[in-house]
């Protein structure tokens, strides 16, 4: 329900109780940066700058789909305070916070590589409903 209502957010971030929800690349400009995200690219992205102002002390989980998911991850790794979950995201080269769960759907194009993920819902490709 959270990522949904980020989805149709217009800023593609939502907050409920203590969880913050971060949706995926939405547009074109998105798509371009998308492709450094395996390499630390996200903090160029306008959706990671976004949910890093919107964080607030109350905050103590993020959970993303997609693109929204590697902002989450990132944010887990920034805060400690912050644990996380990821649903679809695209693999990175960098360590994963201990605080943070990755989730992925066995023929997931975006997330195939993520091989330390979760494995789930084999037949709904780049989902978040599982």
């Amino acid at each position: 329900m959270g990522l949904d209502m980020a989805y149709h957010d217009p800023t593609g971030i939502v907050v409920v109780g203590d969880t913050m929800f971060v949706a995926g690349t939405r547009s074109a400009k998105e798509w371009v940066l998308d492709v450094g995200l395996p390499f630390g690219g996200v903090k160029l992205q306008p959706r990671y700058r976004a949910a890093a102002s919107m964080l607030a002390p109350h905050i103590t989980h993020v959970v993303g789909h997609s693109m929204g998911g590697t902002v989450a991850q990132q944010l887990t790794r920034e805060h400690p305070n912050i644990t996380g979950v990821s649903y679809g995201a695209p693999p990175t080269f960098f360590p994963p916070s201990k605080r943070f769960v990755r989730k992925r759907d066995l023929f997931d194009p975006v997330s195939v590589l993520d091989l330390g993920a979760t494995t789930h819902n084999v037949w709904t490709p780049h989902s978040y409903n599982y």
